[in-house]
């Protein structure tokens, strides 16, 4: 499968999930009282205060406030992620898939050339070895390989563009590190002026 519809197909069923999350959530949340009932656990809302005013109290039954209070922002922030992780420029460049053997169909040489444009300095003569890399498995009896690490053991020097464009395509970040040390600073932040500030 590749990246592009996996990432369509995620975004797309956490969506549906997200626009009927009562049902779902009924579902697992069914499915949690069974097993507490089985250990002998009561399910329970924590301990509200009488004045809330930084968040919404929710005092209706356990499965409403779960689903209010912890399922809804959960699956927002997956959504959120995902749109973070996966930006606009990650898009630009995923066309760099069809240098995998097993892509071929999916993307045309000015496909990979156009998402190749971002790396141009550093490219010369793409056009005339991703032809020489079509080429070459269109010929072989060797299993086509699926991945990009698996592509990249059967990429020789001979044509180091497509080399270096799937190098570039393997270390592609799909990380939350920057947002959470971004995260991580600002919470600091806080705390610091929190216990700074008087009354």
């Amino acid at each position: 499968i590749g990246i592009n519809n996996t990432i369509k197909t995620t975004t797309l069923r956490y969506k549906l999930v997200s626009g009927d999350v009562e049902n779902h959530f009924k579902v697992i949340f069914n499915e949690v009282t069974s097993i507490a009932t089985k250990i002998n656990v009561e399910i329970k809302i924590p301990r509200l205060c009488g004045r809330q005013i930084n968040r919404v109290n929710i005092q209706k039954s356990p499965e409403e406030y779960y689903r209010i209070s912890i399922c809804i922002p959960f699956l927002d922030s997956i959504l959120q992620q995902i749109q973070t992780r996966f930006n606009q420029q990650l898009k630009e460049v995923i066309a760099l898939e069809g240098l995998i053997p097993a892509n071929f169909s999916a993307y045309d040489n000015d496909s990979i050339i156009s998402a190749a444009s971002l790396y141009e300095n550093a490219l010369i003569n793409l056009k005339a070895e991703l032809t020489m890399w079509r080429n070459q498995w269109k010929s072989s009896t060797a299993e086509i390989p699926e991945s990009v690490i698996e592509a990249l053991h059967y990429c020789s020097n001979v044509l180091p563009n497509v080399k270096l464009l799937l190098q570039f395509f393997a270390t592609l970040p799909v990380t939350s590190a920057t947002p959470e040390r971004t995260f991580s600073t600002l919470k600091l932040l806080k705390n610091y002026l929190r216990s700074t500030m008087k009354q």
